[in-house]
């Protein structure tokens, strides 16, 4: 591997794990909220 090819998986690999964990956050910010509003309608 050159070095160049290591500096790129090196910049690449963060951004993929920053979108990756931003998309776990916001599903999981998703599905509370679907949770919490099936409850409120649920207990009326």
């Amino acid at each position: 591997m050159t070095l160049q090819a290591s500096r790129v998986i090196a910049i690449t690999i963060p951004i993929r794990t920053k979108s990756t964990i931003a998309t776990c956050i916001h599903i999981q910010v998703g599905d509370i909220g679907r949770r919490s509003l099936a409850r409120l309608s649920s207990g009326l």
